[in-house]
């Protein structure tokens, strides 16, 4: 798992390059940031405001050091500049795009494809909450085994798959995705919290070896059968 993560990275770093400039520091990011696309070089700014310097190398020997970071309510579309922030810990980003959005035509709609591909780069992160982004592809996030806290509410996610390599997790929100088979979520046998809510689930079989879950819910889904929690004997809230 370790090297499908390593390899997820070198892969995201070749596809950013081959269209854009991608800079290792964010004092790079931040003295090219004139040759940025837009919404890159916005979230340079808005990096630059939270340091509350427009040097960038103070501005980097201050974001640098941060474990934590919460750009909720910035409408942030694009991360690379983020990519930097490697000792970063805790990063919250709740209610924006993210990405370099293009829009394209799915079935009569504008769809947004989101681009996770940065945070790829945050391997120390333990808690990551990005609720209600348009977001339908998690793979990057297959390379975060450090997480024990993630928040994917209220996104485009039909695709669970690169979760089951999340083996730190104890505290994961799925709640309103397009979720229809949670097996890769099996091996997440340290979990203690699983919001399962409103998604296309009609099997609690892959749910039943997830002994150390104390909350689960699982309400808004056509779920009959609850005989696989049987084991779930130390389940104190159980909602559905």
């Amino acid at each position: 798992m370790r090297l499908i993560g390593l390899l997820f990275i070198v892969l995201s770093v070749t596809a950013c390059t081959q269209n854009q400039k991608y800079f290792a520091s964010f004092t790079e990011w931040c003295e090219q940031k004139a040759t940025l696309p837009k919404e890159r070089k916005r979230t340079v700014e808005i990096l630059l405001k939270k340091a509350g310097t427009q040097n960038c190398t103070e501005a980097n020997q201050k974001l640098v050091n941060l474990t934590e970071l919460n750009l909720s309510g910035y409408q942030i579309i694009d991360l690379w500049p983020i990519s930097s922030l490697t000792n970063l810990t805790v990063f919250r980003l709740n209610g924006s795009y993210i990405g370099n959005s293009i829009v394209i035509d799915l079935g009569g709609e504008n769809k947004k494809i989101i681009n996770l591909q940065p945070i790829s780069f945050l391997t120390n992160l333990t808690h990551l909450d990005l609720p209600s982004n348009n977001i339908d592809d998690i793979k990057p996030l297959a390379s975060l085994t450090n997480l024990k806290k993630l928040n994917l509410s209220i996104n485009h996610i039909d695709d669970i798959k690169p979760l089951a390599s999340l083996t730190n997790l104890r505290i994961l929100y799925l709640s309103f995705n397009n979720i229809d088979d949670i097996k890769p979520l099996s091996p997440l046998t340290n979990l203690e919290t699983l919001e399962l809510g409103y998604i296309k689930i009609t099997n609690l079989q892959p749910l039943s070896d997830l002994t150390n879950l104390t909350h689960l819910s699982f309400g808004g889904n056509e779920i009959s059968n609850l005989q696989p929690l049987s084991d779930l004997t130390n389940l104190t809230s159980l909602t559905f």
